[in-house]
């Protein structure tokens, strides 16, 4: 997660949302390749949708992305 929020802050200095997004991205990415996954195999399904019941490990994600960007 640090490493994505120190990546995203060279590129973007005042971009605190792009910095939170790319942490948990680093972070919890297999959270959204899942998303993709199922997209592209057509077994999506609403109630699967990590954005929409977010899981303990992507929420840890983002409290930890708006921690090191706060720091």
């Amino acid at each position: 997660v640090h490493d994505g929020v120190v990546h995203a802050a060279k590129l973007y200095p005042n971009g605190y949302l792009i910095m939170i997004f790319i942490g948990n991205i680093k972070g919890n990415g297999s959270a959204l390749l899942k998303i993709i996954e199922r997209l592209r195999r057509g077994v999506w399904t609403p109630s699967a949708v990590v954005l929409m019941q977010l899981s303990f490990p992507t929420k840890a994600c983002i409290a930890a992305s708006i921690i090191f960007v706060l720091d």
